[in-house]
């Protein structure tokens, strides 16, 4: 028998314990029992602990205002949090099991599986900036921030996607000022030549 018990110490504090018994036969033919008890008492504190910092992992994770996914070395995505869904278009449960190949445009799959080479064999990469797919079929600009993490000893990787939409827009608007800046101050100067 073996199996988990309560049991009490010398002075009645109770601990979590571990029982195993085994049947033996001893020198003279009787039958003897072994029983033997292990204080679980760290293991459980550190199995709490454990747990608390898994809650706080998935709390955090599927929260997080940036859109993060987590995916295998082949690329398939095993989990993602509600914002990277939205960023997508999608509900967050149609996306386990989707490929890169299903986020990002074709012209970009050499470079996103490169990337995906790269990381698991350095550990590291510097941010992506690439395009993803919507479900819808238009096309956002993100830069991919990606990580190696270890989930219940495996080796993934997590990124955290950064939507360039706006940053995009004001560059463009930047562009465009000193665009027109430009042209103005060369006007100016045409006409004072004049």
């Amino acid at each position: 028998y073996s199996g988990e018990l309560r049991f009490f110490d010398s002075r009645g504090q109770e601990f979590p314990g571990e029982l195993s018994s085994s049947g033996l036969t001893g020198k003279d033919g009787q039958r003897l029992t072994s029983i033997i008890v292990r204080d679980i008492s760290r293991r459980r504190q550190i199995e709490t602990r454990l747990i608390a910092s898994e809650e706080r992992y998935a709390a955090l994770f599927r929260d997080a205002s940036d859109p993060i996914v987590i995916a295998d070395q082949s690329g398939r995505v095993e989990e993602a949090n509600s914002s990277f869904a939205a960023l997508l278009g999608y509900q967050t449960s149609e996306l386990p099991g989707m490929s890169v190949d299903s986020i990002h445009p074709a012209h970009e799959m050499e470079r996103i599986r490169l990337s995906f080479y790269e990381i698991f064999r350095t550990g590291h990469i510097a941010p992506v900036e690439t395009s993803i797919l919507r479900k819808d079929g238009s096309v956002v600009e993100v830069e991919i921030r990606p990580a190696l993490i270890e989930i219940a000893g495996r080796t993934v990787v997590q990124g955290i996607f950064i939507d360039l939409t706006e940053r995009k827009r004001l560059e463009q608007k930047r562009i465009e000022e000193e665009r027109a800046h430009r042209e103005t101050l060369v006007r100016e100067v045409h006409h004072r030549i004049k």
